[in-house]
């Protein structure tokens, strides 16, 4: 059975840390050689759930616990290490079909320079699979000598601050799309297990 885990970063104001999804993915890192990874100037097809809300995520790794896969895909996909940078953590573990999935939560003081940072990497990567689509970069390691704050995958195209009160109406629309309604899921154990009263 599969096993996949996405990361929530959160702060005590209600406010989340919201992404959304690249059409294509242009670069990807290679696990197993730590470094390196290809470029694709033309991918075939669209990434899983392309242009819509995601979290950052992806499958857990033979042995990994969900914690560390959920700081993993964060690093992997945003250029953001959240080791040692939060609060309080905690997960939820639900069963879907053939797939077994993650929200793990990550409670942080700082959330806005959180998505500052996050804002800056993504554009890097942004610019970067325009030079690859350009042909002005066509190896890995290429994009890091031009943008050394790029993210190691080209999964995320965007990150916002959403706030699970204030932005309730586009959170339940997550529920009415099969690419997105564990999202909602995710967010609706978020609220209960720690904002309900």
């Amino acid at each position: 059975m599969a096993e996949f885990v996405y990361a929530i970063v959160y702060d005590d104001s209600e406010n989340f840390a919201s992404f959304v999804k690249n059409t294509k993915g242009y670069f990807f890192s290679n696990p197993k050689q730590p470094g390196s990874g290809s470029v694709n100037a033309n991918p075939n097809g669209n990434l899983h759930g392309a242009g819509k809300f995601a979290f950052p995520g992806g499958g857990l790794k033979s042995g990994e616990d969900e914690f560390t896969g959920a700081i993993r895909e964060f690093l992997e996909e945003t250029n953001y290490d959240l080791t040692g940078k939060y609060t309080d953590s905690f997960s939820l573990n639900r069963l879907s079909g053939k797939h077994t999935y993650y929200g793990v939560y990550f409670c942080v003081d700082n959330l806005s320079d959180i998505v500052s940072t996050v804002t800056t990497n993504l554009a890097a990567g942004q610019n970067a699979a325009t030079d690859i689509q350009a042909g002005t970069i066509t190896s890995y390691g290429a994009i890091y000598t031009k943008y050394p704050d790029c993210p190691p995958d080209n999964e995320l195209a965007t990150v916002a601050t959403w706030n699970l009160e204030t932005d309730e109406t586009k959170i339940k629309q997550l529920n009415s799309d099969t690419d997105t309604d564990w999202f909602w899921d995710i967010l609706d154990y978020l609220h209960d297990a720690k904002f309900s009263s």
